[in-house]
């Protein structure tokens, strides 16, 4: 069930024990606060020349061809 996770979801959860809970919780503010940006924003970090895999604005990025 857990390889199945990221291709039907696009999310995957690891723990990590070496983590604190409160290091975890700053990487998930920083990442909530990235993500509300708009979208012109998050387009300074997009990498055409890597697929994408760096930034995705948005669901519908790229567009269809």
């Amino acid at each position: 069930m857990h390889a199945a996770a990221l291709p039907a979801t696009g999310c995957l959860v690891v723990r990590d024990p070496r983590t604190s809970e409160a290091d975890s919780r700053r990487f998930l503010d920083m990442m909530e606060r990235y993500f509300c940006q708009d979208a012109e924003a998050k387009m300074a970090d997009a990498r055409p020349e890597l697929h994408y895999q760096a930034c995705s604005p948005s669901p519908a990025w790229p567009p269809e061809l």
